[in-house]
């Protein structure tokens, strides 16, 4: 028995000094040596046993110490464990969040030196974008197996097709109208440098323009007057002229004047007919011309759609625009035969192009839906990229030069496509992005 105390002292001394190291400061424990007499041939007799207490406090105490630090130290391994499967956890994330993030700028890189190739080869990469967007589009919708619009049947035989008669037109008459009276002339010209002289400004009416719906009374600053000055005046103007609302142009282009417009008290229509019968129309070189209108002078105002070569009619709702349009439509087809110009009209709202319906320059009818216009327009870009084509073998830059070579060489020359859309908004509305797409691309490269 003696031996065993032993080895437990010796044994309890080593894991005393395995632990003296640790930041933990230990108490000071003194070991006192105390020897048993123990009879080792005591006998047990039957039913006796050894007692538990027969080891001293001080070796129990200490047992109990060093199984609290085992303890301690397994849970400070618990925690390192966890720690560590944390650490390992968030690199996994990381290196999954890196190994997107490398993916997605290879694409990216992909892209732009796409993009930078295209550039050089003078293409424009959004054009292609838009393109594949509308080729899917278009792929989509042919799954979905959409109604095309039904083709226009022609009215007449166009080789003997005749131009409108200008006797179809209204004349206009203006014979018995008078626009502004000279009394009333003088007056509102005296009003008005009235209203200039009362702000002490050096300006002189000079004289008047009297157009169809507004007069244009031309003022000459005097020297060192600055332009602002007479501007800043409008609504001082306006409430001297007792009208609601006046017009400055400051200054008119190439003279030396300020122009203020004031409407008149009485007005005339401008007959198309008019501008139709007039030596500039008559006269014009133009690849497209449309009729625009009158100036302040009467003089006829005509521009070239192919040189536009996009025309956007804005304004707010009885203002004008349906008629505008119409004026449009009915100058192409008083100067082009269908075999020279060919139309399309999309009508949403199915009242504004009625009257055209049985025109022979209609390569469709007028489309009234939605998804019919999406696949007209999608037909347009076809057809473009077509005619882009056949300018390239052509060598030629446009549909007036390829003209001009298949005159010279006698063969059958390109005719202008012309799309006109009434209430575009409500188209791209409920088209859902398809025809924004298709003209994007009409947009982007006219010919």
């Amino acid at each position: 028995m003696k031996a065993g105390i032993n080895r437990l002292v010796d044994t309890i001394e080593a894991m005393k000094e395995s632990v003296a190291g640790s930041e933990e400061v230990a108490e000071d424990i003194e070991y006192e040596w105390v020897e048993y007499e123990v009879d080792d041939d005591h006998e047990l007799e039957e039913g006796e046993e050894i007692e538990e207490d027969a080891l001293p406090d001080t070796i129990v105490s200490e047992v109990e110490k060093e199984q609290a630090v085992m303890a301690a130290e397994a849970a400070e391994l618990d925690a390192w464990r966890s720690e560590l499967n944390a650490l390992l956890k968030d690199r996994e994330e990381r290196s999954a969040y890196f190994k997107s993030f490398l993916s997605e700028s290879e694409a990216r890189y992909q892209r732009m030196l796409e993009s930078a190739r295209a550039q050089l080869a003078g293409e424009d990469p959004r054009s292609r974008e838009i393109a594949d967007e509308a080729a899917k589009a278009a792929a989509e919708d042919a799954l979905a197996a959409e109604p095309e619009p039904e083709l226009i049947e022609q009215p007449v035989d166009l080789s003997q097709y005749q131009k409108p008669n200008i006797e179809l037109l209204d004349k206009p008459n203006i014979s018995s109208v008078t626009l502004v009276t000279p009394e009333a002339l003088e007056a509102q010209k005296n009003a008005l440098q009235d209203a200039i002289d009362s702000f002490a400004i050096d300006a002189h009416v000079y004289d008047a323009l009297i157009g169809p719906r507004i007069t244009q009374f031309r003022v000459q600053p005097g020297m060192g007057v600055r332009v602002e000055s007479i501007t800043a005046l409008q609504k001082n103007i306006a409430l001297a002229l007792a009208t609601t609302n006046i017009r400055m142009q400051a200054p008119i282009p190439g003279e030396p004047f300020v122009g203020i417009e004031i409407g008149n008290s009485n007005s005339v229509p401008i007959a198309l007919r008019t501008i139709l019968q007039s030596k500039a129309w008559r006269e014009c070189d133009y690849d497209i011309p449309l009729v625009m209108g009158l100036d302040i002078q009467g003089k006829p105002i005509i521009t070239d759609l192919a040189k536009a070569p996009h025309l956007l009619i804005a304004g707010a709702t009885g203002s004008g625009k349906s008629v505008c349009m119409s004026t449009l439509i009915l100058s192409m087809l008083y100067k082009f035969k269908p075999d020279e110009l060919e139309l399309v009209l999309i009508d949403p709202k199915r009242v504004e192009f009625g009257l055209f319906r049985q025109i022979p320059h209609l390569i469709h009818s007028v489309v009234a839906d939605a998804k019919p216009a999406v696949q007209v327009l999608k037909w347009i870009v076809a057809e473009m990229e077509r005619r882009y084509q056949v300018l390239a073998e052509k060598q030629v830059r446009n549909i007036a030069g390829y003209n001009q070579k298949a005159e010279t060489e006698g063969s059958k020359k390109m005719p202008f496509t012309v799309v006109i859309i009434d209430e575009l908004a409500d188209l791209m509305m409920t088209s859902k992005g398809d025809a924004e797409g298709a003209l994007c691309r009409i947009a982007s490269r006219p010919c």
